[in-house]
């Protein structure tokens, strides 16, 4: 059983959910309570204009609301492939869900493809294919396979039979499933909500909302895998609240197998000193992070790009030499991946390794990162090294740096 906590609390008038493990802060999620998150709702929204530079149309989605939504693999609902963009006109109501809230002068993104998640599954419209998480084990993924194939879920080809059109994909907490008869629920569940919305949306008026999620902190539960915490702890009565009910749902809609520990907090002394969750913060906001080893890395965000310096500071021994520099780069590789996920640093990464003369050691370091990168949930990519040394990472923005957000 991990020993990873996920925390909910209050803190300078923003709800954060947090997971500390080993006294250190693995992943932090900012809300700002006022504010409810549009991501996940779908609307039936109306084309304001159309932008041929921009291959992008504006969307209303509700009265004075205009949001941007890329012309490249429109579906129409319940469409099991791409729709030609020039279908689509100024005037005319679509079915669209908000992919992304509005970033500083940035209005919310919109998609056609429509997508609804449960704890095990998601289902989306535009594609039949099955896509099994990445951080599943290749035995699990077999196991899977052959259970939906042996369910009727899917062909020999791995393609979903399901009458809308959907395809799936299977998430990583399936990897704690001791019975894979949950799935078969969920997809049932997921596909005849599919269905009545494809249906109920033909008769629904312009900026109507079909679907509206629940406060995202509890929509982002489903991205925290239960095999990195053993319990959730609060110390907001409402908050407890919530929880309670959104797992007893679960338990009955979707015969959720596992549901975590759930404990309110209400003892003198303060959740957030308990788990000092100030220095927490701010450690994930320092300059300076540490490595184990002595060596250590200097994050600076710039407008443009992030900059990630790799330094031996003090680490412990008589002559630096190549077998240094390669365990401080090894460590440091980790340190990255965790910080580009907890800072949620998005655009360009350029790294400055330390120097190694050995190729193939270069080559290992990586490929080790690289390796680290595709298990982020965000897209992220080891694009290259240049001839000056310096490796280039990208990674998609979905959301504000927490620098921004605290």
């Amino acid at each position: 059983m991990s020993e990873g906590k996920l925390l909910m609390l209050r803190y300078e008038g923003k709800l954060l959910t947090l997971l500390v493990k080993d006294k250190r802060l693995i992943s932090v999620q900012v809300y700002e309570d006022e504010k409810q998150s549009l991501v996940g709702n779908i609307y039936i929204g109306k084309v304001q204009s159309i932008s041929k530079n921009l291959n992008a149309a504006f969307v209303e989605i509700e009265n004075g609301l205009k949001c941007f939504l890329p012309l490249s693999g429109i579906v129409k609902a319940g469409s099991k492939e791409d729709t030609d963009a020039r279908t689509i006109h100024n005037g005319d109501e679509v079915l669209v869900q908000v992919l992304r809230d509005a970033v500083k002068t940035k209005q919310p993104v919109l998609t056609t493809r429509i997508s609804i998640s449960g704890n095990y599954l998601a289902i989306s419209c535009g594609s039949e294919k099955l896509g099994l998480s990445a951080k599943l084990s290749d035995n699990r993924k077999k196991q899977i396979s052959k259970f939906l194939l042996e369910e009727g879920l899917i062909r020999e080809d791995r393609r979903c039979l399901c009458a809308s059109g959907c395809g799936m994909v299977v998430r990583t907490n399936v990897e704690n499933l001791t019975d894979l008869a949950p799935l078969k629920k969920e997809w049932q569940l997921l596909t005849e909500k599919m269905e009545k919305l494809f249906a109920v949306s033909a008769y629904r008026t312009c900026f109507s909302c079909l679907m509206k999620n629940e406060h995202p902190y509890l929509t982002d539960l489903k991205n925290y895998y239960t095999r990195d915490y053993d319990e959730i702890i609060t110390d907001c009565e409402d908050i407890f609240e919530d929880l309670q009910k959104y797992f007893e749902g679960q338990q009955q809609e979707n015969g959720m197998e596992t549901v975590p520990a759930i404990r309110y907090y209400n003892e003198e002394y303060p959740l957030q000193k308990l788990y000092s969750v100030k220095t927490l913060l701010e450690g994930a906001l320092n300059k300076r992070v540490w490595l184990k080893s002595g060596g250590y890395l200097i994050i600076e965000p710039t407008e443009a790009l992030t900059v990630i310096d790799v330094n031996t500071g003090k680490y412990e021994t008589k002559k630096p030499s190549e077998e240094t520099f390669y365990h401080i780069n090894m460590e440091a590789a980790d340190e990255i991946a965790l910080q580009l996920k907890l800072r949620n640093l998005s655009g360009i990464i350029i790294v400055d390794f330390i120097n190694m003369a050995s190729r193939e050691r270069q080559r290992e370091l990586l490929k080790k990162l690289d390796m680290l990168v595709k298990k982020d949930s965000i897209k992220t990519s080891v694009v290259d090294i240049t001839p000056l040394g310096l490796v280039e990472i990208t990674r998609k923005r979905v959301s504000r740096p927490l620098k921004e957000l605290m």
